[in-house]
């Protein structure tokens, strides 16, 4: 009986390839996009982003919705974007989002917070639900 015999490296590339197949979004919002009101916020302005990804959780001490995010290259570190105009559709923890905005400076300290973590207040302009 012959036996064949398959490389590594193809049964990894067609295991990854299921596993990113399956990964799938779960739609644009498209008109919910055009809902999202605009902050007032008096902060001075740090940027621009688009297209990140991040998780949404609800952050108990400052009582509103946070985007999170790792910073790349680091193992403890983290953004934590505070959102002014999180849509109602979005408050809910665990969920991944690709997202837009605008970061503007965090006024104060935030107590019981962690070494690493950056603080920031976030005007979202953008958001795709990615889980």
């Amino acid at each position: 009986m012959r036996y064949i015999q398959i490389p590594l490296v193809f049964l990894e590339a067609i295991f990854l390839l299921t596993i990113w197949s399956s990964c799938k979004e779960n739609g644009s919002v498209g008109d919910v996009n055009n809902k999202i009101q605009p902050c007032n916020l008096n902060e001075e302005f740090v940027k621009n982003v688009s297209g990140e990804n991040g998780v949404i959780w609800y952050h108990p001490e400052l009582k509103k919705y946070c985007i999170y995010t790792a910073v790349s290259g680091t193992y403890d570190s983290q953004i934590v974007r505070v959102v002014c105009n999180m849509p109602e559709e979005l408050k809910k923890d665990s969920t991944v989002v690709n997202f837009s905005g605008k970061y503007f400076k965090y006024p104060e300290k935030v107590a019981n917070s962690f070494a690493g973590q950056m603080y920031y207040n976030f005007e979202l302009s953008e958001f795709k639900v990615v889980q």
